[in-house]
């Protein structure tokens, strides 16, 4: 008996100090835009970062920083909007490893 703890809560761990100002969910990847200008790509499988990439600090903060969005037509599309400006946001390979991550997880649920 565990006593009744929560085994697996799905919350995400998050390591920064900073926290984030906008996030976007694509199929394979949680995505988080800080105050610093950082975009953080989170492996939905495995729960680890991925990637890290800086951009143009102006378009994350501000009056009316920058807010990550993604389309309903092509959901690994994620784009930074700010004002009347878009940005392409995207992974260097968006599907790598999802097979072996995804059997990884199965194997260590067992």
């Amino acid at each position: 008996d565990d006593g009744g703890s929560i085994k697996d809560s799905g919350i995400l761990p998050y390591d920064g100090n900073d926290i984030p100002t906008s996030i976007a969910i694509t199929p394979f990847h949680y995505i988080s835009l800080g105050s610093d200008g950082e975009v953080v790509f989170v492996s939905r499988i495995s729960l680890k970062v991925i990637q890290r990439e800086m951009i143009d600090r102006s378009f994350a903060v501000g009056r009316e920083g920058g807010e990550l969005l993604t389309d309903i037509r092509r959901p690994e599309q994620v784009w930074l909007r700010k004002g009347r400006t878009l940005l392409h946001i995207s992974s260097t390979m968006e599907d790598r490893d999802v097979w072996s991550l995804t059997l990884e997880k199965c194997i260590q649920a067992k």
